[in-house]
């Protein structure tokens, strides 16, 4: 009698673990889903504690880096110590542009192929691009090389280069990426003028 107890809390143990199992990855799924939920809520709510010159244009995630910024309109050059801003001028291209050192480092693994996405705060409507294009260029040369590469549908994210040089750097990453077809019209241009200084 004693084995057979023994036989069954075996099978019994067994199939709990069996059950613990079966059950761990959507026990994990879930974890995953409020994390993501927690992090989206972060992204939206932050725009409530911008400064007043500031306003929400939208979130810019780039999945294969899991990277996702709040990208804001009207900022100044020292705002970007704290912000992702789309600064640009009133060309068909939208620009966004981030510290390498706060917000972009992530971009050093970027590659051509690379999904990057745009959602409207007011939307909230994905736009799906794709990176086309790499380039670095020389600060000094920074805006006639945004004017070059500007066209309608695509977008610059912009930085300092090298990401990992010490003090001001001498360069600017541009990763330019085109929108997707199927998708809808592309986030407007403003009429900001690009930073001079250092991002």
């Amino acid at each position: 009698m004693k084995k057979i107890n023994l036989i069954i809390l075996g099978m019994q143990v067994t199939a709990l673990a069996g059950a613990v199992a079966v059950a761990a990855p959507t026990v994990k799924d879930w974890w995953k889903r409020i994390a993501l939920d927690r992090k989206e809520t972060r992204i939206w709510t932050g725009m409530e504690t911008l400064p007043g010159h500031l306003t929400p244009e939208a979130r810019l995630r780039i999945p294969s880096l899991d990277l996702e910024r709040l990208v804001v309109r009207g900022a100044r050059e020292s705002d970007l110590k704290q912000h992702v801003a789309c600064l640009d001028e009133s060309g068909p291209s939208l620009f966004v542009f981030g510290h390498r050192d706060i917000h972009f480092r992530p971009l050093k693994d970027l590659r051509e192929g690379s999904v990057v996405e745009l959602e409207d705060w007011q939307e909230k409507s994905p736009q799906r691009y794709l990176v086309k294009e790499i380039e670095v260029v020389d600060k000094d040369d920074l805006e006639a090389a945004l004017r070059r590469g500007e066209r309608p549908g695509r977008i610059g994210l912009v930085t300092c280069h090298p990401f990992y040089f010490v003090g001001p750097a001498p360069c600017r990453y541009i990763a330019w990426a085109e929108i997707e077809p199927a998708c809808k019209t592309p986030i407007s241009a403003d009429t900001t003028a690009p930073p001079r200084g250092g991002v």
